[in-house]
């Protein structure tokens, strides 16, 4: 990164904790668009580095934002690497703006037990919920497992 660069992410930052202060709005609202693309390049690099407190600020700011490729595509890929508990994290930070993919791998793991304790009835109510809302793969899932 050239000095350009880091000294636009640092007005960047100067900017958005000032409107906070003065307005008491969330920090994320200001000059939104011009950050989207900031800050998914820094959650992709903090990601690579395997750093994982840097990896979920920027995770989650992009979650907040309504902006969920990123974030689901390292989810899955965690949950494909066997890192279930922390998938289940981000799976659940997106389920909480109804992420019907989030919520289908949260009933698949709740129903393998993976990354947290196994709860099939709520596996089979997360399920019948996306079933219900036209997800197939939900359909097909409760048709062979329950």
């Amino acid at each position: 990164m050239n000095n350009d660069q880091y000294l636009n992410i640092i007005l960047s930052f100067i900017k958005i904790f000032i409107k906070f202060c003065l307005k008491n709005e969330s920090p994320i609202d200001v000059d939104e668009n011009l950050n989207i693309d900031l800050i998914k390049k820094l959650a992709k690099k903090y990601s690579i580095a395997n750093d994982p407190e840097n990896t979920y600020l920027y995770m989650s700011k992009l979650i907040h934002l309504g902006e969920f490729k990123v974030p689901m595509e390292y989810s899955v890929k965690l949950y494909k690497q066997g890192e279930f508990k922390v998938s289940m994290n981000y799976f659940r930070l997106l389920s909480k703006f109804n992420h019907p993919i989030a919520n289908f791998f949260i009933g698949i793991m709740k129903y393998k037990g993976e990354g947290c304790d196994t709860d099939r009835t709520e596996s089979y109510s997360i399920l019948k919920r996306l079933s219900d809302n036209g997800i197939d793969k939900a359909t097909k899932f409760i048709k062979e497992n329950f």
